[in-house]
């Protein structure tokens, strides 16, 4: 496994589906914000909104190396001084914290919470400008001797450091924090965040700096003959499913029947992207009464089916996921014209 999660910040109309699938743990849900237009590509995007620090957490497996990829607007009133921007930790203790100085136009990094100063970008004014979306890239290895740091933005390096990264007893990181700025309310930071993508440097592919992406939700578009959930109205089941962002109960398919499957034609691409670094399906899903009830994604490429595990449903709703690295028609990397004829769906787990 190389990707962890990708989210193109498109799924998300009000504050209460970002918290879906990221934790606001430590604020109130009333400081994550939605714009349906401030995209970097003029599509949805999630604002921190800094009347406090507002906070998203990410939960990933255990890993001693993380790589971050994700775009960033800043909004200011002020030049605040070293605040907190990317956190990653433990379950309880921080192993690195990437903090801004607007006053100087640096980026520091430590380990531990502020514990220890480790590295230092160069005075660069541009790397903090205001209402432009910057592309940063984080890789980070814990070790108490073998640890690394690298920061890049639009693919430049703003900072590296070797040695100690270990700011917790464990070597490990399950937390990935990104987070808005607050001094006072004359002096804080806004931050837009769009495009993100979470990776480890396991299983050989997409394990190392990501570089800028372009992350497009695709939405069904057709019914195929795999067609077994009920829609709760009309005829055509893909239709009842194809909103971005979700509707919730407004529209939707629905089985109690175990093996019954829906795939369904997406939209296409719409563009030719040099690489395809992977696809992720994205479902969102609930039980409609009591008992253990199971869903699992299911992708068709060809003649070739993966059918995603079991994921046990809520009685609210929930996001579920299965990323695909390479195509499972070929076993190679994906072209654009395998997306385009991808069929993507769900089938009701045993």
């Amino acid at each position: 496994m190389a990707l962890l999660f990708i989210d193109s910040c498109d799924l998300y109309a009000t504050r209460e589906q970002i918290a879906r699938r990221w934790e606001p743990n430590g604020t109130s849900i009333s400081f994550l914000n939605v714009s349906a237009t401030a995209g970097r590509w003029g599509g949805r995007a999630i604002q921190l909104v800094s009347s406090n620090t507002a906070r998203i957490i990410r939960h990933i497996p255990p890993r001693q190396t993380v790589i971050l990829g994700f775009a960033a607007r800043f909004t200011r009133t002020d030049n605040p001084v070293n605040q907190a921007f990317i956190t990653l930790y433990d379950p309880t203790w921080t192993q690195v914290v990437i903090a801004i100085d607007f006053l100087e136009g640096r980026y520091r990094c430590y380990r531990g919470w502020f514990d220890t100063e480790i590295a230092q970008s160069a005075v660069d004014f541009a790397a903090v400008a205001k209402e432009q979306y910057h592309w940063f890239e984080l890789k980070v290895t814990i070790d108490d001797i073998a640890g690394s740091v690298e920061l890049r933005r639009n693919g430049l390096v703003l900072l590296t450091f070797a040695g100690n990264t270990k700011g917790a007893p464990t070597g490990d990181i399950t937390r990935v924090q990104l987070r808005s700025m607050y001094v006072n309310s004359s002096n804080r930071v806004d931050v837009w965040l769009d495009d993100i993508v979470i990776a480890d440097d396991l299983g050989g592919r997409n394990d190392d700096f990501p570089g800028d992406l372009r992350i497009s939700t695709l939405a069904p578009v057709a019914d195929t003959a795999e067609k077994a959930w009920s829609p709760s109205s009309g005829s055509d089941n893909f239709s009842r499913i194809a909103e971005i962002p979700p509707d919730d109960d407004t529209s939707w398919v629905a089985s109690a029947t175990p093996g019954d499957r829906d795939l369904y034609a997406m939209a296409p691409l719409g563009m030719t992207p040099l690489a395809i670094k992977g696809l992720q399906q994205t479902a969102l899903a609930r039980k409609d009464d009591a008992g253990e009830r199971a869903l699992s994604l299911v992708l068709k490429s060809g003649a070739e089916v993966a059918v995603g595990p079991p994921t046990i449903l809520g009685s609210s709703y929930a996001f579920t996921e299965a990323i695909h690295e390479l195509d499972p028609a070929s076993g190679a990397p994906w072209t654009p014209a395998a997306v385009d004829a991808v069929k993507a769906g769900m089938e009701v787990a045993p």
